[in-house]
């Protein structure tokens, strides 16, 4: 069987290592990574990986990623690069839209610019849906957000669907709902309740500061949504897919279970920070699966109570042992 070549962007980051492990897990496949920071290397989540994957460094210009097309052939494209934290996109307006939402088009824009057959996949996000869209949300809910973060994604998800009309090219997008593991860097809530809950146990901290705890999410884990863009690849024909659980887990009662896990009470430690609070968020935010469900067979099968655990415990771990200070 030849071989083949699946290019990724944003390699070093939660989704694009996960992936990376998939394909090679998979066999029948050469990587290559993708990577702003040209200091980045082999670190934390690729440590791994070394000698099994090309690191190269991009600018993520129309010209240096066609450079790229044109020389390595890739067969897949999946996209991960990105500013992830909608949060902070307040902050970094520019760069939230040249990450999230340029280099998406860029990528595109080289593909048809080479003449390539690479089938491209973009990860989307459950931000580009409007806050006032009410039960479970599917891939034609009412769209409109209200962040730089969302609004960027729904650029790049929309032109994903334009050039796939427009030019023929195999592009999918896939709508992440919240996903979460223990590569999950520390700007996260997940990873945030972790560390601290860890924290607290061994007595290294002893509050853990949240905006509005009463917000419903859907909570998946990292390693299953990755294999669902791999599915998205292999299907037929290219479309639009949600990824998530289709279950609404309150931030509260996930709080709660978290600190249960190590034998705590939360209310003991968790403290209202008011200034955690965005405006314009929605109360509730779940999905339903089924499309991907029907056409790619894929289903999440882990609960975020369970991922909850992996990631305290591998706090804890990191902090008996001397990491993460």
């Amino acid at each position: 069987m030849n071989e083949k070549i699946a290019l990724i962007t944003g390699i070093t980051g939660q989704d694009g290592s996960y992936l990376a492990d998939f394909l090679l897990g998979k066999g029948g496949y050469k990587i290559i990574g993708l990577t702003r920071d040209p200091t980045a290397g082999f670190k934390e989540n690729i440590a791994h990986l070394e000698d099994r994957v090309k690191l190269l460094f991009c600018d993520y210009t129309r010209s240096s990623l066609t450079r790229i097309i044109e020389e390595h052939g890739p067969n897949e494209i999946y996209n991960f690069a990105g500013q992830s934290y909608v949060g902070k996109s307040w902050m970094m307006i520019e760069e939230t839209q040249r990450v999230s939402g340029v280099i998406p088009v860029e990528i595109l824009e080289a593909i048809v610019d080479t003449e390539s057959n690479s089938k491209f996949f973009q990860a989307s996000s459950s931000q580009i849906f409007s806050p006032n869209a009410t039960g479970s949300l599917t891939e034609l809910s009412s769209l409109g957000p209200y962040t730089p973060y969302g609004c960027s994604k729904l650029y790049a998800h929309s032109m994903v669907q334009s050039f796939r009309e427009n030019y023929g090219v195999f592009a999918s997008n896939g709508i992440f709902f919240n996903h979460e593991s223990t590569r999950r860097n520390d700007d996260f809530l997940c990873k945030k309740i972790a560390r601290s809950v860890a924290e607290i146990k061994l007595k290294r901290s002893f509050e853990l500061f949240l905006g509005n705890i009463d917000l419903e999410r859907d909570l998946g884990f990292a390693p299953e949504f990755v294999e669902g863009a791999y599915l998205c690849l292999q299907h037929d024909v290219a479309d639009d897919f949600n990824f998530c659980t289709g279950v609404k887990t309150k931030i509260k009662d996930l709080v709660e279970d978290a600190f249960k896990y190590v034998g705590l009470v939360s209310s003991d430690y968790v403290k209202s920070d008011k200034g955690l609070v965005r405006a314009k968020e929605a109360q509730t935010i779940v999905g339903s699966y089924g499309k991907a469900k029907n056409n790619l067979g894929w289903y999440p099968k882990t609960s975020i109570l369970d991922v909850m655990k992996m990631m305290i415990d591998s706090e804890l771990n990191k902090l008996n042992h001397g990491h993460g200070q």
